[in-house]
């Protein structure tokens, strides 16, 4: 059985939706997912103000 949500939280500028589907077979928690996606954006964000002057 599948169920999902969705959810919306604005930090400062940026907006994350988080759609979390639960299924048995989930190799991954919300959490892991969570933090991933925000380790991915602040290393995005380090790249782009190394370069920029």
């Amino acid at each position: 059985m599948t169920n999902t949500q969705s959810r919306e939280r604005n930090l400062q500028d940026t907006v994350y939706i988080v759609e979390d589907i639960i299924s048995d077979t989930a190799k991954e928690t919300v959490m892991d997912k969570v933090q991933k996606l925000i380790l991915r954006d602040a290393e995005a964000l380090a790249k782009d103000s190394a370069i920029s002057p």
